[in-house]
């Protein structure tokens, strides 16, 4: 096929710049084996997370209401920024079609901008538009253009102008936007419907094949590649040999259309192939969607459609004159393959492959088309005892990319069978912007942190996190001095991470990372609770410091310490704060970190109208993981006066400089002594001070007294003997010192 492919130069007054793009005229006889091959290869087609087929007319399209277009714009440009889809249209500037490619404009548009103004070190995620056309070449404008010689590449190359006079009748204009075209020769319009299904299932499986067995340059394609340049065909696994039903999912859109579309339609559900009907875009749609509402819940199916088959005929001469006037057989193949498709859909027990969006319906909306095309998806889907597990795994990864929550708990979570969530969704999760609702589904299906969390997993979350920018210029640049490009490597996660938060903090060795990559290994120097506790504490801090502030309060709500965990936080963002050179910016920090200020008061709070003892309790508490700080002197050490001002804060720091020290109240109905008249009469009589004056007891005050030289007795275990033992455990590793000095960070540019 080397012969045949070439490129098509298009040139527009409009035209920012002249475009080029690939494509390959065939016969309907073509082996689609060798076809599909070749578009993965030549043509360097990244494989795709999902390929949706646009079943729209080429003739049978009517002009939408602007709000529709521009939710149909809205919807699949979110799908194209969400994942890599391969769109399938038939390829020309029209209809649903040109409203299609409009979108892709305004995209790339807005991808240029923002490729102008941003720096490519900050990871934003860009996914790769591919927009296929396959066309029929009878109705391609300007097609003696085609006839032309070899360009000086030794490709076939062909120039259309899109500015000249409008095209002939029955003749349309490719649309310029689409990525890759096939222009198929001497085909007719069923000829073309039977070829473009192939295809598309030819397509289908050999991108799951090269998804499953991960052969070939498509899994780690990038925007910046040439997508025509001719490269050696790579050997490709038999796609018979992949999965069926697993890999890659194929879903129909259709949108208006006539006769043919039908036809389309029956041959994608005849293939097992989900379609979305959009109700409310017109002609056929809109007839397919009266045919499948009049007879979903139906108890004789053969009776209903027996008796709506005359309405089915009126509507048909009706939507398209030009049948009223053709012969009763072409009628009568339309009706039938309508009903057909009403009797496949039904005779499937667990699989359904039709999904109606209905526009007339408040709730429905075409900016959310990939709500609809994930329940097409999951409705096809028949879970096996045999692959049920990776099923469950792709369907949970397409939700992540399309950042669709609420469905991901509803449809996958809700199963009866339980989801074990994998270690790269997660990884995945946290890396994505705007995948905090995953984050939190993730752990509150009790998804274990410390397995996945090592030192070295680490150091991948600040590499390749998506948008780096508030970590790069805050915190490397602004704080640490590094030149911008700086790569960080353990030594970052080693040294410099545990010396920005004594920096903030005042916490030393608060993140441990070779406890962390033992930990994830199962070989745990403590509990694995205490494990889970410490991986979640060190994503907390890397949260904070990638400018995450909803992905922080995820994390928060799952840790054990809430009230020490809130300051500490706290104190990290009004740290940062200083470090910030836009205004703007620094008032969102600072007002971050009075936000988890009041998140700690408002549990202490809690605590404090449930009982003054357990408030007492709590702020008593020494945490290891904060250098044995209680949340008093975390947040003096934080300079957090507002924790402090709370009452029980300020109760129990008079008990502290009073040393425990309480006056008696008086019982019920006795006469009241005021307080002075008790201290005086207690300093001068002696006697009085043992039933108005409460002393602590020595055993409470010498376990205090232990706990803050940070150890805590044992029975049968002398101090001295409990205070050797943690010594000798608590060591740091040799490459980490236990605090790392401005003038060395400094020294590192």
């Amino acid at each position: 096929m080397d012969n045949l492919a070439g490129v098509i130069k298009f040139t527009a007054d409009n035209m920012a710049a002249e475009e080029e793009k690939p494509y390959i005229p065939v016969f309907c006889d073509v082996s689609l084996k060798t076809l599909a091959e070749f578009m993965l290869d030549r043509w360097k087609m990244k494989v795709p997370d999902v390929m949706i087929s646009i079943v729209t007319g080429v003739y049978h399209n009517k002009n939408w209401p602007e709000d529709y277009a521009i939710a149909f714009q809205a919807g699949l440009t979110k799908v194209i920024n969400t994942s890599h889809a391969w769109i399938l249209t038939h390829g020309f500037h029209t209809g649903v079609v040109k409203l299609l490619g409009e979108a892709v404009r305004d995209e790339l548009d807005r991808r240029t901008v923002r490729k102008t103004r941003t720096v490519r070190r900050y990871n934003k995620r860009v996914s790769q538009i591919t927009l296929v056309g396959i066309c029929t070449d009878s109705l391609v404008n300007e097609l003696e253009a085609f006839q032309g010689g070899e360009g000086s590449s030794g490709r076939r190359r062909v120039e259309l102008d899109l500015g000249v006079e409008k095209p002939a009748r029955q003749k349309f204009n490719l649309d310029v936007y689409h990525t890759h075209y096939v222009i198929v020769n001497g085909s007719t319009s069923k000829s073309l419907v039977t070829f473009r299904t192939d295809l598309e299932k030819e397509l289908q499986r050999f991108s799951s094949c090269r998804k499953n067995f991960g052969n070939g340059y498509t899994e780690n394609s990038s925007d910046e590649d040439d997508t025509h340049s001719a490269v050696p065909l790579r050997p490709t696994p038999d796609p018979s040999a992949s999965r069926s039903q697993m890999g890659v999912p194929l879903v129909a859109l259709m949108l208006q259309g006539g006769p043919y579309e039908i036809l389309q339609v029956w041959t994608y559900i005849k293939n097992r192939t989900p379609v979305v009907v959009v109700k409310g875009s017109g002609l056929a749609a809109d007839l397919f969607a009266y045919v499948y509402e009049e007879t979903n819940e139906s108890g004789d199916l053969e009776k209903d459609l027996a008796n709506i088959t005359p309405e089915i005929l009126k509507r048909l001469e009706t939507m398209f004159p030009k049948m009223k006037q053709g012969s009763d057989e072409d009628r009568q193949e339309c009706c039938q393959k309508l009903l057909d498709c009403m009797r496949l859909d039904s005779a499937q027990e667990d699989e359904h492959y039709i999904t109606i969006l209905d526009l007339t319906r408040a709730s429905s909306d075409l900016a959310d088309i990939d709500l609809y095309i994930l329940k097409a998806i999951f409705g096809s889907q028949k879970t096996r005892e045999v692959d049920w597990k990776e099923q469950i795994r792709r369907d949970l990864m397409l939700t992540l990319q399309w950042n669709r929550p609420d469905f991901a708990r509803e449809e996958i979570m809700n199963r009866s069978i339980k989801v074990k969530v994998d270690k790269d969704i997660f990884r995945l999760a946290l890396i994505m912007k705007n995948r905090e609702d995953f984050v939190d589904l993730i752990l509150h299906q009790g998804f274990k942190t410390h397995k996945f969390l090592s030192h070295r997993a680490l150091i991948d979350l600040f590499c390749h996190a998506e948008d780096t920018e508030f970590f790069a210029v805050n915190v490397l640049g602004n704080l640490m001095g590094y030149v911008p490009g700086t790569v960080i490597g353990e030594r970052f996660v080693l040294e410099d991470l545990n010396w920005i938060i004594v920096t903030f903090t005042r916490v030393e060795r608060f993140i441990n990372a070779y406890e962390l990559s033992t930990n994830s290994c199962g070989i745990y120097s403590t509990e694995p609770s205490v494990a889970e506790r410490k991986s979640l504490n060190a994503l907390i801090v890397w949260s904070t410091l990638m400018g995450r502030h909803e992905l922080t309060k995820v994390f928060w709500k799952y840790v054990e310490d809430p009230i020490t965990t809130a300051i500490f936080v706290s104190a990290m963002w009004n740290g940062l704060s200083r470090f910030c050179r836009e205004p703007e910016l620094e008032k969102d920090i600072r007002i971050w970190g009075r936000e988890f200020g009041v998140m700690g008061m408002d549990v202490l709070n809690m605590a404090y109208k449930e009982s003054i003892d357990r408030a007492f309790g709590l702020l008593d508490r020494e945490f290891p993981d904060f250098g044995r700080r209680t949340p008093v002197q975390l947040a003096y050490d934080a300079r957090n006066r507002w924790f402090l001002a709370h009452p029980c804060c300020q109760k129990w720091i008079n008990r502290l400089y009073m040393g425990h020290i309480q006056i008696a109240s008086a019982h019920p109905g006795s006469m009241r002594i005021p307080d002075f008249i008790k201290i005086l009469l207690s300093a001068f009589l002696i006697f009085p001070m043992y039933f108005w004056i409460h002393f602590p007891s020595l055993d409470s005050h010498h376990g205090r007294v232990i706990r803050r030289r940070g150890t805590v007795t044992t029975p049968g275990h002398s101090v001295l003997t409990v205070m050797k033992e943690v010594d000798s455990k608590d060591i740091p590793l040799r490459t980490t010192p236990s605090r790392v000095s401005r003038q060395d960070t400094m020294g590192r540019q």
